[in-house]
């Protein structure tokens, strides 16, 4: 199984909030609070999205589900 690597995909988003497909191919929303990229995930795709906080280059990443 290929490595995970997020660092090109949420490379725009530095510091902020990032919703990412289930599949972490993609960006659904990006925002400066959690609740704020929540917002912004399409409707259609609520149900099928991990969150998680782009803090920075060299960054550990943590997904978050909610």
């Amino acid at each position: 199984m290929e490595q995970l690597n997020l660092k090109d995909i949420i490379k725009p988003y530095e510091n902020q909030w990032v919703a990412l497909s289930s599949d972490y191919s993609i960006v659904l929303s990006a925002g400066e609070t959690l609740k704020a990229a929540a917002e912004k995930v399409p409707e259609a795709k609520k149900k099928d999205v991990v969150f998680l906080r782009a803090s920075g280059l060299g960054m550990d990443l943590a997904p978050v589900e909610i």
